[in-house]
């Protein structure tokens, strides 16, 4: 994987003189099949305008939220984003965003991070402190989308925000959090704007953080099908901690196919007269909200005394095992004492562009790190594959670079983990484990043991 720095091409990285030249500049010097922009420990690069790419396959790596990109806006309009435009494969690990935002914007220029028409983006391990409008924001049809290990805090709008027929997005371990001037608006958002546009929908969202929030709404899907939200914690937010909605007032789509179970929500509804669970279908020419499937929440301590509520034209909507008993909270109770990002001191992504062709299959992962001598970087590949126990052992046998880190018998195949500082060929008699049959194997338990050792 190729590498360029800011600093190659004369950036400053004290946050006072403008580096936009520089980051272009070490973006287009990456080859067409893109690579890695290194941003150095101890910088703050600042751009005055949007940072475009448009080149397939690029990274922005600061190991560990060791640089920062700071957006000086200076009370302009569209000029904070950095956005991925029609890209496959941006990715974004470890960067630290900033803003000198004062107040809030709503153009998608405005946010933080802003995904347009992209499809296998990866935000991981990224802290966004102070935003104009959302941390992230998703939209135009992107597809496949990883969000993990983030903290997104202090925007002036929220969090994080899929619309416009955006799909397939997976969103965990995040922490959000907004108080103070900026007050922020909703955490995870998907929200079709129009009872006929193309809904956002496919995802999953768990294990995510919210610790607060001076308006808006927890976890909200606002027009969006076929979406998962389990295992999140919700705190003192101003409206509900988990809203379906449809809602006049923006003309939003309704929602049908949402599975809603094992969340946590503590004094929700702080400023809005909301319950802590709210399903609202009151845009009537969007019609009913359908399927709606609920069970074991806990939602303790509403403001408003409610714990779930309906309301408008809603069928199939079942509720079971809700508690209001605070023994049925995390314990300790998550609390905002500061970000907490996952670590990207190695850049792991899912992008396996950088191997030829016949090495892909069964590639799940591709590692990089500084060399241990300060210069230079290493790579590792991570396999996941399955098979026979035979043909796993004749395979190993024949790469003399791999090693097993884990392996179990799951049904009629061996499951491992194989790691190789070469990319690896696979044998003809062993499949691959996909990203998404990896998270079905967790849900379902069969799994958990490697996505603890991948993801965990």
């Amino acid at each position: 994987m190729a590498v360029t720095t800011p600093v190659q091409f004369g950036a400053v990285g004290d946050g006072v003189a403008n580096d936009q030249a520089a980051l272009e500049a070490a973006i287009a010097a990456l080859p067409p099949d893109g690579g890695i922009l290194y941003l150095p420990a101890g910088k703050t690069f600042r751009k005055t305008g949007l940072l475009t790419i448009t080149k397939h396959h690029v990274k922005v790596w600061a190991p560990d939220g060791q640089a920062t990109l700071l957006g000086s806006i200076q009370g302009q309009q569209r000029h904070q984003s950095t956005i991925c435009s029609h890209t496959v494969g941006c990715g974004f690990f470890g960067v630290r965003f900033t803003s000198d935002a004062v107040a809030r914007f709503d153009a998608a220029e405005d946010n933080q991070v802003t995904l347009i028409a992209a499809s296998d983006s990866e935000l991981v391990g990224c802290e966004v402190d102070n935003s104009a409008a959302t941390g992230f924001f998703v939209y135009q049809a992107s597809l496949r989308t990883f969000v993990q290990g983030n903290s997104v805090h202090h925007t002036w709008a929220d969090t994080i925000h899929f619309t416009d027929g955006s799909r397939t997005a997976w969103v965990w371990d995040n922490q959000l959090y907004n108080q103070g001037a900026n007050r922020g608006d909703d955490g995870i958002a998907c929200v079709t704007y129009g009872p006929t546009s193309a809904k956002c929908g496919d995802m999953e969202w768990w294990h995510n953080e919210h610790l607060g929030g001076a308006w808006g709404r927890g976890y909200s899907v606002i027009g969006g099908d076929h979406i998962s939200i389990h295992h999140n914690f919700a705190r003192e937010t101003a409206g509900a901690g988990v809203i379906v909605a449809s809602e006049p007032s923006y003309d939003s789509a309704t929602s049908t196919d949402i599975d809603i179970h094992d969340n946590a929500i503590f004094r929700a509804a702080q400023s809005i007269g909301h319950p802590g669970i709210l399903i609202s279908a009151l845009n009537t020419p969007a019609g009913p909200i359908e399927r709606i499937a609920l069970a074991d929440n806990a939602v303790v301590d509403t403001a408003t005394g409610e714990a779930f509520r309906t309301e408008g034209t809603v069928a199939n909507v079942t509720n079971v095992r809700l508690s209001t008993d605070a023994g049925s909270l995390p314990s300790p109770l998550p609390a905002w004492v500061g970000p907490r990002t996952r670590s990207t001191a190695v850049l792991q992504t899912r992008d396996s562009s950088f191997v030829p062709p016949g090495f892909r299959p069964g590639l799940y992962r591709i590692d990089v790190r500084r060399a241990a001598t300060g210069t230079g970087y290493e790579q590792r590949f991570e396999y996941l594959v399955a098979g026979q126990p035979a043909a796993l052992a004749t395979w190993l046998t024949a790469q003399p670079h791999a090693v097993v880190v884990a392996s179990q018998v799951v049904g009629a195949e061996t499951v491992a983990i194989v790691h190789s500082a070469q990319p690896l060929p696979l044998s003809v008699t062993l499949r691959g484990v996909t990203f998404d049959e990896l998270r079905a194997g967790d849900r379902a338990g069969s799994l958990r043991w490697a996505w603890s050792l991948l993801e965990g």
